[in-house]
């Protein structure tokens, strides 16, 4: 509430467009700024139940931000972007470029509609082994587990200490909220920092513990098929690489990197019959040598999520540029509706 007051204060006010001038004066033209989507559910999608909601934005406000930007901003290509990146050249003050990661179904079904409807560019990040198939995504299996499985902090604890060599109390604690209800979304930080073989064994685990509690939802398609992307592609929506496996890249070894880089572009190239330009992080997390192998296998910029360098910024580089998150929570008032005044709040904050 108190956020939300303030957004409106400082928007209505004009103080917020003040702020934002005298930033970008400080700061030198920032280049632009590119954002981060992932999921478009509706309201009462029930695979809002399983997903963190920092993932998810119903497809009407998804729209409305749209809007916003082509009314506010200068809304252009990704590719635009890193090409004047690359040269040099400077880019229309309050440039925005709309990504999206992973290759949820959803975005040919409610995003991509959105994106023909407003002649809106976007670039969306494809986590190849997922293409086509009922595969989960780790974070969708884990959260199917906790939605249906009826665990407890005790029982989250005990597995994740056993893979991960941490303290089963303090994780036990650390897993329930001030009222002794389980917190998920902890649950789902710590399983994020496991490599991919002890991730696996404690979903197992849990799943194993469910037992019949969990139904399964495996013969649901979650993610894209070819024809989807083809279709988008002939569209004007552009595609890039976010790996094989969805796996954090710097957990992996230099030579898993590179194959996760080089085997998700070679089959973007084929399938897609163009080159693919760009990579998005996995999670967003990067260094230093996992930024200098994206740049090596051939990829022109690499993305990350909340940290890196701004798009044109004096200390930029190409291989580790910043992305703002944008979902439902970013951008609604105190009505549960759109609105202007906090998605203009959080693009100042964070752009």
């Amino acid at each position: 509430m108190l956020k939300q007051l303030l957004a409106a204060s400082l928007y209505y006010t004009g103080l917020l467009t003040l702020w934002v001038y005298l930033k970008q004066t400080i700061q030198g033209n920032s280049g632009g700024t590119i954002l981060a989507y992932h999921c478009f559910l509706d309201a009462d999608d029930p695979l809002r139940r399983v997903l963190q909601s920092g993932l998810c934005v119903t497809p009407g406000n998804f729209e409305q931000q749209v809007l916003f930007y082509k009314r506010y901003c200068r809304l252009i290509s990704l590719n635009d972007m890193i090409d004047a990146l690359a040269s040099g050249r400077r880019l229309p003050r309050r440039s925005v470029v709309i990504t999206i990661d992973d290759g949820w179904r959803d975005n040919y079904t409610h995003c991509f509609p959105v994106l023909v409807r407003h002649g809106a560019q976007a670039t969306i990040f494809l986590t190849v082994d997922y293409i086509e198939g009922i595969r989960e995504f780790w974070f969708l299996r884990a959260g199917r587990i906790l939605d249906e499985g009826n665990l407890t902090a005790g029982d989250l604890a005990g597995i994740l200490a056993g893979v991960s060599g941490a303290s089963q109390e303090t994780l036990q604690a650390d897993f329930s909220d001030s009222h002794g209800n389980l917190d998920r979304d902890r649950f789902m930080e710590q399983l994020k920092q496991l490599d991919y073989d002890r991730q696996q064994v404690a979903l197992d685990a849990l799943e194993k513990l469910s037992g019949e509690a969990v139904s399964g939802q495996r013969s649901q398609r979650f993610t894209l098929n070819w024809d989807e992307i083809r279709q988008m592609s002939e569209a004007g929506v552009d595609f890039g690489s976010h790996g094989c496996s969805h796996r954090i890249l710097t957990l992996l070894s230099q030579e898993e990197v590179g194959e996760e880089l080089s085997t998700s572009k070679g089959r973007l190239n084929e399938k897609l019959g163009k080159r693919v330009r760009h990579f998005a992080y996995p999670n967003g997390d990067f260094n230093d040598t996992v930024a200098e192998l994206v740049r090596k296998a051939g990829y022109d910029c690499g993305l990350a999520t909340g940290r890196g360098t701004r798009p044109g910024g004096s200390t930029m580089n190409r291989f580790a540029l910043r992305r703002i998150g944008l979902h439902d929570g970013v951008a609604t008032g105190v009505s549960g509706r759109f609105s202007t005044a906090m998605l203009a709040f959080h693009l100042a904050r964070f752009g």
